[in-house]
């Protein structure tokens, strides 16, 4: 009895993985299907041994797509600007980012039916809703970058530095 309890255990763990590796692979194919590039990606442990592995598509111009996804299944989008930095965002460029997370939220029942089109549904995806208090900038140091990776920083931010745009070459 107890050795079909754990069959059924590492069954149902099987068939769970399968989907998850599925949706990450169907999320991946409709962000390049509508035309945004990868940039990186990063793998994080917590340490409660959770794991997180997040993604970084470019959106528009200075801004990318963070799509994380935990060990759990939950997967999270959410729009951000880009920098080499840690830091918040300034308030110009909190609003520039409101109005590409509106954008994005235009864009998302365009995603959502090619996702159903591959037999994913969107109730294991959240987006935090496009709101000042959920602005912020990603650190593109603290990803693996793809080498033909193009992208660049927030325009807002992009008044002090010299260099606009940085290619991995």
């Amino acid at each position: 009895m107890r050795i079909q309890v754990i069959i059924e255990e590492i069954r149902s763990a099987s068939v769970k993985a399968d989907e998850q590796e599925y949706t990450s692979k169907a999320i991946d194919e409709v962000m390049i299907e509508m035309g945004y590039k990868l940039i990186g990606d990063r793998t994080v442990t917590k340490r409660s041994g959770r794991q997180f592995h997040s993604e970084l598509y470019t959106f528009s111009e200075g801004t990318a797509v963070n799509i994380t996804r935990s060990s759990n299944g939950q997967i999270t989008m959410e729009l951000a600007g880009l920098d080499y930095s840690d830091r918040q965002p300034t308030d110009d460029e909190s609003d520039m980012l409101c109005a590409e997370m509106e954008s994005f939220c235009g864009v998302f029942s365009e995603f959502e039916k090619k996702l159903a089109k591959k037999g994913v549904l969107s109730k294991h995806i959240s987006i935090l809703p496009p709101t000042v208090e959920y602005a912020q900038i990603i650190n593109v140091n603290d990803y693996e970058i793809n080498e033909n990776a193009d992208y660049s920083e927030l325009r807002a931010n992009k008044e002090s530095r010299t260099e606009n745009v940085k290619r991995m070459e």
